[in-house]
């Protein structure tokens, strides 16, 4: 009868190899590549989180865009987003409003759901929102927002 097993020393050199090779290996492993999209996921979210907040209280709830921060508004008062340390949300690299109807940068959502802008005037068309890169794309009547 024969035992067909690793010993002792053998099993403590495989442990020494993959640790070296852990060294070498982990500093490689990044996750720089999707803190952009992880950004204007957040975005999205958080837009889609003031139309919520403004479908449910039946008031004007929306998003002031400054600069590659924003923040959430309720009417005009600033609020926190609920993941949100400060008031202002910063992004990376840039966020940036395209095709857009926002004269002052803010977009208001009714009890409706529906995108407007500050002076009450429903939007039209649909607002880009460029997000470190990502195109995110606000429609008007039910005021989805979606990757491009």
């Amino acid at each position: 009868m024969t035992n067909k097993a690793f010993t002792l020393i053998e099993l403590v050199i495989i442990i020494v190899l993959v640790g070296i090779v852990g060294i070498y290996i982990a500093p490689k492993i990044s996750t720089k590549g999707y803190e952009g999209k992880t950004q204007a996921t957040r975005f999205m979210s958080n837009i889609r989180y003031a139309q919520h907040k403004a479908m449910v209280s039946g008031g004007l709830w929306g998003i002031e865009i400054a600069g590659k921060s924003y923040k959430l508004l309720d009417n005009t008062t600033e609020k926190k987003f609920p993941d949100a340390e400060n008031i202002n949300i910063t992004v990376d690299k840039s966020l940036n409003i395209i095709n857009s109807e926002l004269p002052d940068n803010k977009v208001y959502f009714n009890f409706l759901g529906q995108p407007q802008t500050s002076t009450g005037s429903l939007l039209t068309k649909d607002t880009n929102f460029i997000v470190n890169g990502y195109t995110l794309i606000l429609t008007p009547k039910a005021g989805g927002i979606y990757f491009q």
